[in-house]
């Protein structure tokens, strides 16, 4: 990643967050945590991240908190996009369906 981050000027990015794992699969992690959406973030040099796919299934570990907590304890929270910083639909408003679950997590 870190030669796209070399060759490319890339100034935005849409990261999957979440830090999703289902024990079925072990230690294979299907969307990034905090961390490693920071370190991603810096790595590819981006100016703007714009978190995706965090809060709305009960499968998801992290929620926009522990994503803005990252980005601020790094200096970094100027890099989020303020979309980051609301709750997710299916928290803030009560017409939503509850989070759905298909598979066990493994937070």
């Amino acid at each position: 990643m870190a030669e796209i981050g070399h060759r490319y000027r890339i100034s935005a990015g849409i990261l999957h967050f979440g830090g999703v794992r289902f024990p079925l699969y072990g230690p294979v992690r299907f969307t990034m945590n905090a961390a490693e959406g920071l370190r991603t973030a810096k790595v590819l040099g981006l100016r703007t991240v714009v978190p995706m796919h965090f809060e709305d299934w009960a499968h998801f570990c992290e929620p926009a908190t522990r994503i803005n907590e990252a980005f601020a304890l790094a200096g970094e929270s100027s890099m989020l996009h303020p979309a980051a910083a609301r709750p997710s639909r299916s928290t803030s408003n009560p017409g939503w369906p509850a989070p759905l679950r298909f598979l066990p997590a493994a937070c």
